[in-house]
């Protein structure tokens, strides 16, 4: 089985109070800008934002990940 991306509970750096969760769906995968979807077929539209991988989505937890967002939990979605 391979992750081809995470469900994550994440909140914008600027939300002090961690009030403003949300669930968004993180692609390890690659734009396809013909197929306007990720190489794994998810629409572009659904897709909060693209990771290298679980280092890169495991990074995303770190307040100083250089994104406006920060990652409090995930889910990882496997292709089978």
């Amino acid at each position: 089985m391979q992750a081809i991306g995470a469900w994550v509970t994440a909140s914008y750096k600027d939300d002090y109070r961690g009030q403003g969760e949300f669930v968004a769906y993180v692609s390890f995968g690659e734009y396809d800008e013909a197929e306007n979807a990720d190489t794994f077929g998810i629409h572009d539209d659904n897709i909060f934002f693209y990771a290298d991988g679980v280092g890169s989505l495991v990074a995303l937890g770190d307040w100083a990940n250089g994104e406006d967002f920060v990652v409090k939990s995930y889910e990882l979605e496997y292709s089978y």
